[in-house]
């Protein structure tokens, strides 16, 4: 968690762009679409990626399309790494109510009580920042990559 605390408060450029997106974009094969693209994603695939092959790995690659969070989420649920409970480092769904339906933000669980989680996220007011939200319907579901490098870890040592 400490790699997306050091990020509090960075936000878009005078021109949108974030240095989220632009990092994507420079990933092989590079493109030129994420940088000023929407960036929650970008910014949740940048902070696992500070983290190495393993975490980028245990989150299931760096897969540039994951900037696209319902692609990212429907990759998770198709690995049944989907839960419906909140857990430290989870990743975290959203669709907001009045929007179509699906993905349409994501953040990475900071820490949680019954009736809230505060999650770090990308593009939250065009900055990062650790948001507290309601534990309600608009929570698609939480997303577990953290377990698999433990697991990974306890094999290998």
């Amino acid at each position: 968690m400490e790699i997306a605390r050091s990020q509090k408060g960075i936000g878009e450029r005078a021109d949108g762009s974030s240095k989220y997106g632009a990092w994507l974009d420079d990933q092989p094969p590079k493109t030129s679409v994420y940088a000023e693209a929407d960036w929650c994603g970008a910014f949740q695939l940048w902070v696992i990626a500070q983290g190495g092959a393993l975490w980028t790995a245990a989150a299931g690659g760096l897969n540039k399309h994951f900037a696209e969070v319902q692609v990212w989420f429907d990759w998770m649920k198709t690995h049944h790494r989907i839960s419906s409970q909140p857990k430290v480092r989870r990743l975290v769904w959203y669709d907001w109510a009045g929007t179509p339906k699906g993905a349409n933000h994501i953040g990475m669980v900071d820490h949680f009580k019954a009736s809230a989680i505060w999650a770090w996220e990308g593009n939250h007011d065009d900055e990062v920042r650790l948001v507290k939200r309601s534990r309600d319907r608009q929570i698609m579901g939480y997303g577990e990559w953290w377990d698999h490098i433990a697991a990974d870890e306890l094999r290998a040592g």
